[in-house]
């Protein structure tokens, strides 16, 4: 709990006061309804079905307050802004989305939900404790039994549901496994059509896709199958706990009546909705916290590094005498790297050579590395320094927020950048426009579309930062739309400098460098030496 205490601490103490009220009306709440019964009956005993009239009142009462407390909880807590640190987080992240930095830390505000819920993910574990202990004190004065069996039937059907999403986790895991192996059967696949084609084997083609398609269907029928009985479990529940607490009462508890049994019931069913929040949010704290963990080591990185990191020089990034090892390997062996305002550079290399670590050290994401790395944040005019990776990240937002974030932008800015990447058709196929959540398990975007489309966020992001990092950036996209993006770079960034082992993209910028693989340094080479050094890529 240190991890929530840290987060709460750092980013959300003002909320101090509406937890203290939250908590204090959840309690009275719950308090109320185990005793209001008993106080309105009293007050009003002269009046015909006053028994039914009171557990009506308390049962209404609470219901009208559990909505006011949700209300308050949702609009002060749960849906709360992002912290302006996190918002700074994550439009780092926008700028720099490569996939592949998710492992280092870098890539961590791709999980901002799980971050910004497990504060309120505490508060409901500890207002449903705080029900739970309250509502079966009431059950414990009726009878010992009644919260003995209500908490063994909720504590034995979560686990079981608990266990059966571990299992059913586990198996969409061996299916992911089977769509990478499947790289595999559509390579013997094509083999088989080949062989086919040439009157070959006519049964190996068939035989591949049938054994994929068994092996997918066993997985496939087993995870419905799981879904299943944790259905049965989950929802069942709520059936059978009041059935099998009113055969309780019927039989060991004859004096009860009617509405007694159906306030019961009532309480059970509160206490039931409770125990399985704190079950669900143990479950969410579990997951959130190691993130949490994870992003405040980056945050915590990214502070460090900014006062150390500063110079006032004329380059707006400046690498003196920078050699980088990996797994005991010299990659980059004291080079110099410096980038002016107005230069373009295309950095070339056999592949290995490390072109991208180079990219990756600039951008603050290399972390073992000797050397001086400073950056004129004056003329840069922001702490973040935009690379547009190979395979850049769409994130499971709006399309708008993937572009912008909270950053006032016209729509009408929004589609002319759009427009002049031909992305304005792709814009008019999406169901609800710049609206469209990203989700790319349900949505069909190529890898040029995502290309493009984190070329129009860095554009539209850092529109005051005169540099631009590019790595492979043309890879996924026809020569017609890779001369419309670097004619779209070269006017909106001064500065730029761009991994490629294309040698006609390489030869449009001013400046060739070459990283060697062979002993790590970094030259200027002419244009026409480009196909030369690079040969053993071709």
């Amino acid at each position: 709990m240190k991890t929530v205490y840290t987060l709460y601490k750092k980013f959300y103490k003002g909320l101090t006061l509406p937890i203290i009220f939250l908590l204090v009306l959840n309690a009275c709440n719950s308090i109320f309804l185990v005793l209001g019964k008993e106080g309105l009956n009293k007050i009003l005993t002269h009046l015909s079905f006053a028994s039914l009239l009171a557990m009506s009142i308390s049962v209404i009462v609470y219901t009208i307050l559990q909505t006011v407390y949700e209300l308050i909880l949702n609009n002060s807590i749960t849906y709360c802004a992002l912290p302006p640190m996190m918002k700074n987080s994550f439009h780092h992240s926008l700028v720099n989305s490569n996939r592949k930095l998710e492992e280092e830390g870098f890539y961590i505000m791709s999980y901002t939900q799980d971050i910004n819920i497990l504060i309120p993910f505490c508060f409901r574990f500890l207002a449903s404790c705080f029900n739970v202990i309250i509502l079966n004190g009431f059950l414990f004065s009726i009878s010992l039994f009644l919260p003995v069996i209500l908490l063994t039937i909720i504590i034995s059907t979560n686990i079981v549901v608990t266990y059966l999403d571990k299992r059913i986790n586990e198996t969409y895991g061996l299916l992911d496994d089977e769509s990478i192996r499947y790289g595999g059967i559509i390579k013997t696949t094509f083999q088989s059509i080949f062989l086919t084609l040439n009157n070959s084997v006519k049964s190996e083609c068939k035989k591949s896709i049938l054994q994929k398609d068994e092996k997918l269907l066993k997985i496939e029928n087993k995870i419905k199958m799981m879904e299943a009985v944790k259905s049965i479990f989950f929802e069942g529940q709520n059936y059978f706990i009041p059935i099998i607490i009113s055969l309780f009462c019927v039989f060991a508890l004859p004096g009860v009546n009617l509405v007694n049994l159906l306030y019961i019931i009532f309480i059970i069913s509160s206490v039931n909705q409770n125990m399985s929040s704190v079950f669900l949010a143990a479950r969410q704290i579990k997951r959130s916290v190691p993130i949490a963990e994870k992003y405040f080591r980056y945050i915590e990185e990214c502070e460090n590094n900014t006062n150390k990191n500063i110079h006032n020089d004329a380059a707006l990034i400046n690498a003196k005498k920078i050699s980088l090892l990996k797994n005991g390997k010299p990659i980059l062996n004291n080079i110099d790297f410096t980038l002016h305002e107005g230069e373009q550079i295309a950095v070339v290399g056999q592949n290995g050579s490390g072109k991208t670590s180079l990219l990756r050290l600039l951008t603050m994401n290399e972390a073992e590395f000797s050397g001086s790395l400073t950056y004129n944040l004056k003329t840069l005019g922001a702490n973040t320094i935009p690379c547009l990776w190979s395979h850049p990240h769409i994130f499971n937002i709006s399309l708008r927020d993937n572009l912008v974030f909270d950053k006032s932008v016209p729509d009408a800015d929004i589609m002319q950048m759009l427009n002049v990447l031909k992305l304005a058709h792709f814009v008019d196929t999406l169901p609800d426009g710049l609206d469209t959540v990203m989700d790319m398990n349900n949505l069909t975007v190529s890898d040029g579309e995502r290309s493009r489309i984190a070329l129009a966020r860095i554009l539209l992001l850092t529109s005051d930062c005169p540099v631009l990092l590019l790595d492979e950036f043309s890879r996924n996209v026809n020569t017609e739309i890779e001369d419309l993006m670097l004619n779209l770079i070269f006017v909106k960034k001064s500065a730029i400098a761009a991994v490629t082992n294309n040698i006609s993209t390489a030869k449009c910028f001013q400046k060739i460098l070459f990283v060697s693989r062979q002993d790590g340094s970094l030259k200027e080479i002419g244009k026409d030496c480009i196909a030369e050094r690079i040969k053993a890529v071709r």
